[in-house]
């Protein structure tokens, strides 16, 4: 290579020195592509390990589809009832616990 970039070169040395800037940027390059190429093959396995643990998950606990059971309760003049409490805080806004009929 060296010999190929002599007759464009001002002497041996410049142009062993340009054979070895190319060389560099070629293994560079090389380099780059197998980091994507690596970062591909890590983003790749780790969906699939993903989708493994996703198929291997059992029912959660908590069924949302209770939530149709939960009513707010009515709250009287007073603000309070039996079944709830209403809180009432500094600046006056009032709010009510919901009950759970079950």
């Amino acid at each position: 290579m060296t010999a190929g970039l002599y007759a464009k070169s001002s002497g041996l040395a410049t142009a062993g020195a340009r054979a070895v800037d190319l060389i560099a940027a070629r293994v560079r390059l090389q380099a780059f592509s197998l980091s994507i190429i690596d970062g591909f093959l890590l983003i790749a396995w780790s969906c699939v390990c993903a989708l493994i643990l996703v198929a291997l998950l059992r029912k959660s606990p908590l069924n949302y589809g209770e939530l149709s059971t939960i009513r707010q309760a009515p709250v009287d003049e007073k603000g309070s009832n039996n079944e709830t409490k209403s809180n009432s805080s500094a600046d006056g806004d009032d709010f009510v616990l919901l009950s759970y009929v079950g």
